[in-house]
């Protein structure tokens, strides 16, 4: 059984400095860790916010396209966690804080409209 811990954070805040650091040390003791950069393994989320003009143009309801495009990606990285998880004994997650935020739209915590707000304009 392999451990998942996942970074959350934006772009040069310090987590792949963070996540090499903690890997060095685990892999020191003896452990097998892989580092996922979930973006690498979700290219859908980079793909929607070039599709914007498209939706708005033809009408497509934003949160209908929004919740997919975040239920694809999570299944996308999930089956890949459980491929590593047969492997390894840590997988360290690098994660965007926008991911963050979709999946805690997905939750509740946020609305559909911030973090599409979020995703298509910052």
């Amino acid at each position: 059984m392999a451990f998942d811990i996942t970074f959350d954070g934006g772009s040069g805040t310090g987590k792949g400095t963070v996540i090499a650091w903690i890997a060095e040390r685990l892999k020191f003791r003896g452990f097998n860790v892989y580092i996922l950069k979930e973006n690498r393994h979700d290219p859908l989320r980079d793909y929607g916010a070039q599709m914007m003009s498209w939706i708005k143009k033809n009408g497509v309801d934003h949160q209908t396209f929004l919740f997919s495009l975040i239920a694809a990606g999570e299944k996308i990285v999930d089956e890949k966690i459980s491929e590593l998880a047969k492997q390894y004994d840590f997988i360290l997650r690098d994660r965007s804080f926008i991911s963050s935020l979709a999946y805690r739209a997905v939750s509740g915590v946020y609305t559909p409209e911030q973090v599409w707000d979020l995703f298509v304009n910052h």
